[in-house]
């Protein structure tokens, strides 16, 4: 299904207030929108507490989508081929997205070729997304020394190292 005709779980709550509206015959009226319910207390003041628990009842995980996070969503409706990570990249004129395609494909990555798959859109501020892949086994390399990197500032950082490119000095009291 596409991404964009799901609905959220607040427009499907919308959604069965509306279909309930439709079905009530009485006309709501600063009178009888809140009237008094002797059986069970209901009143103006506890009106939101059912109106939520309705909500709720509407929405809940079982009805609701899959759930991806942020971070993620790029990455869940893009499509992959195997032995091969792909990703969007953004690329432009200017700024932090100059040349960023060109960038990626001296670190072996490519754009994508399959007529099937849209390969490039556009965004709103003239920059362009386009879908490039790179081997797996170059990938895992890349990240594997990505994470040495990582490791060796954070040794240098706790031991009162000089990190390459950084300035300052972290204290850690325990």
């Amino acid at each position: 299904m596409n991404s964009r005709n799901r609905k959220t779980p607040t427009q499907k709550a919308a959604a069965a207030r509306k279909k309930a509206a439709a079905k009530s015959e009485t006309k709501k009226t600063p009178e009888n929108f809140f009237p008094a319910n002797e059986e069970s207390g209901s009143t103006a003041e506890n009106t939101s507490v059912e109106v939520a628990s309705e909500v709720e009842q509407v929405a809940t995980p079982q009805e609701r989508p899959r759930r991806v996070p942020l971070h993620r969503q790029s990455q869940e409706f893009t499509p992959q081929r195997e032995g091969y990570v792909r990703r969007w990249v953004r690329d432009g004129n200017r700024g932090h997205y100059a040349n960023r395609v060109q960038k990626l494909e001296g670190a072996w990555y490519s754009i994508v070729q399959d007529p099937n798959i849209e390969t490039v859109q556009v965004a709103s501020d003239g920059t362009r997304r386009v879908l490039m892949e790179i081997e797996e086994k170059y990938y895992r390399a890349d990240q594997e020394d990505k994470q040495k990197m990582n490791d060796a500032n954070l040794v240098a950082a706790t031991e009162d190292q000089e990190i390459p490119g950084q300035y300052g000095n972290i204290t850690i009291v325990e």
